[in-house]
């Protein structure tokens, strides 16, 4: 069962996606009350998300089954500054933080992350309720193990889940998951966040972050992995704020 929440009319649209805009006390209260309503789930897009959309409109469709779309990048909100667009900005890694730091009312369900992360994070986290949902290692959409996973997430006690598969898997994994489960709660995908709350990937210095270079400490940190991504497929954002750019300025707006 999905929601059918709407976006408020303060919510901002470019390059095809739908912004939720306000503080991060305002936006955490929004995923509050999706978790009160039929299941929905919530996005963090970035610049790679933005350049899958435009790759692969199967993704594209994902994403837009969204309850909730939160700017994840500071380097997509000063694009969207070129075009006039000023979007609001709420990292998932802060995002998860402060779920778990201050929400005492709802239960958190965990899953991706290993059990040993998990209890990590009960340390680190100790006031939180949460709900550890076991996951493997490795799955593949649309197996056996993946239908499993599914069944195991709809059943479980939580009322706002975080899905760490990373992108696009989790979307993928919150947009199915509408099939099972059949009481109210919310998902978010929130990629690597848990493994920067405990410790197994370090964070880019503050000052990175709020420079809008946080992109690079990843890319140093793991360029095996992130340099395609990096160097290549993000980059195709400056022809997307062009087109973006363009049809603004014949609409009028």
């Amino acid at each position: 069962m999905r929601s059918t929440t709407m976006p408020v009319h303060d919510d901002k649209a470019f390059l095809g996606f739908r912004f939720a805009q306000g503080s991060r006390e305002a936006l955490t209260r929004r995923i509050e009350t999706l978790s009160r309503q039929s299941y929905g789930f919530v996005i963090t897009p970035n610049v790679d998300f933005v350049t899958r959309a435009d790759q692969d409109p199967a993704i594209k469709a994902v994403y837009d089954h969204a309850a909730l779309q939160i700017c994840d990048s500071r380097v997509l909100a000063k694009l969207a500054g070129m075009t006039g667009v000023a979007l609001d900005v709420y990292p998932g890694s802060d995002l998860v933080a402060d779920l778990l730091a201050n929400n005492m009312m709802h239960n958190i369900g965990i899953i991706g992350p290993s059990h040993d992360d998990w209890r990590t994070l009960v340390a680190r986290f100790p006031k939180a309720r949460t709900t550890f949902i076991a996951s493997p290692g490795s799955m593949a959409v649309g197996s056996e193990a993946w239908s499993a996973c599914l069944h195991d997430a709809a059943d479980a006690d939580w009322d706002i889940l975080l899905v760490c598969f990373g992108s696009p898997k989790q979307e993928r994994f919150a947009d199915a998951l509408a099939a099972f489960r059949q009481r109210p709660g919310v998902a978010l995908c929130v990629g690597a966040s848990i493994d920067f709350l405990t410790d197994r990937q370090r964070r880019a210095p503050v000052w990175m972050q709020k420079s809008g270079v946080e992109w690079l400490h990843r890319l140093m940190s793991n360029p095996a992995r992130l340099w395609r991504r990096y160097l290549i497929d993000c980059p195709r954002i400056f022809r997307l704020v062009l087109r973006e750019k363009a049809g603004r300025r014949a609409s009028g707006i």
